[in-house]
Formats: C-alpha cells, sequence, structure tokens
C-alpha cells in the first residue's frame, strides 16, 4: 500500500491537511495541495503554510478521519514537527 505524507496545519482556527509532496495542478507554482472540510481540496503556498500553526492531535483527527475515507488506497503518514510523534494511519483512524 502506498504511503502519502501529509501535515495539518492550523489557520484562524480552521485545520488543513497538507500534502507536501503533492504539487498543486501548476507546472509554474510550487504550490502544494491542500485539503479543508469546508472547500475540500485547493492549493497553498509554502509562504502561507509558514504562518500556520501545527495541529494537535484532537484538532486533526476530524479531518484524518475524512480523509481516511477520501484516500482509502493508501496509507497516511502523519508528519509532525517531533518525528517520535509522526504516525501512520490506515482504515479505520481510531
Amino acid at each position: 500500500m502506498q504511503s502519502l505524507p501529509i501535515m495539518f496545519r492550523v489557520h484562524e482556527g480552521e485545520v488543513t491537511a497538507i500534502f507536501p509532496t503533492l504539487p498543486h495542478n501548476s507546472r509554474l507554482s510550487t504550490d502544494v495541495t491542500v485539503y479543508v472540510h469546508v472547500g475540500q481540496h485547493s492549493s497553498a503556498s509554502w509562504e502561507w503554510i509558514a504562518q500556520t500553526r501545527e495541529a494537535t492531535e484532537t484538532e486533526y483527527v476530524p479531518l484524518l478521519r475524512e480523509l481516511v475515507q477520501i484516500y482509502h488506497d493508501c496509507t497516511l503518514l502523519v508528519i509532525t514537527a517531533s518525528p517520535s510523534r509522526s504516525r501512520r494511519h490506515e482504515c479505520p483512524v481510531g
């Protein structure tokens, strides 16, 4: 099963899932694919991401559960600032 790295960040109270290895549709941009509950898939720049903070597990688990349903054919590898807290999530998410 393929692993898909994902980071969860918070900006203005909204949790965003960031896929650092999935470029958004433009060849001319360094933007990456992101996902939020409302609005779903979109893009974000690394400059915007730098203005966010890391989400806590309590904050990101609801969005992770949603993503597990979408990316059911992958293992989601949650990347955190602390490597000891990074973890793999497969269906179903606890």
